[in-house]
């Protein structure tokens, strides 16, 4: 092993177990004297009002993911952009590859239907009142 890796591996080591015995520390030495207080849910100093705990859509998840992807590609491809030809054909083909990899990446998410804020099945489980198709005529015929 090399003399200036000893000095890595130590530094490792050190803060690992400095982290462990921190983490005990603390959790031998708090207080646990859980109240009903305590156990509520905070809401900025409002009382909650019905469940606290909500099923957030999956959609959120979906657009911030989709966010970091490609604010990350940005990050990456505006070097690329600054300096692909000091690095010839080969740079520019690579980073060609990048972003058609990216473009595959957006098509899919699109063809799959992750991107449409609501989805077919949302509307029909949401509709609440059917229209009857002759009351759909009626207005038609008043309005035109």
């Amino acid at each position: 092993m090399s003399y200036d890796l000893q000095y890595i591996v130590a530094f490792i080591l050190v803060s690992i177990l400095f982290s462990i015995v921190a983490i005990t520390t603390a959790w031998l030495l708090r207080p646990n004297r859980p109240t009903h207080e305590k156990q509520q849910v905070y809401e900025c100093g409002e009382e909650t009002q019905g469940l606290p705990y909500i099923k957030y859509n999956v959609r959120f998840y979906v657009v911030a993911l989709l966010y970091l992807v490609f604010g990350v590609e940005l990050v990456l491809v505006i070097p690329w952009i600054a300096s692909y030809t000091s690095y010839g054909l080969f740079g520019l083909f690579l980073g060609l590859f990048f972003l058609i990899v990216l473009g595959v990446g957006i098509v899919y998410e699109w063809r799959k239907g992750d991107l449409d804020w609501f989805t077919y099945e949302d509307v029909v489980a949401n509709q609440k009142v059917k229209i009857p198709s002759p009351t759909i005529k009626q207005v038609e015929e008043e309005v035109s």
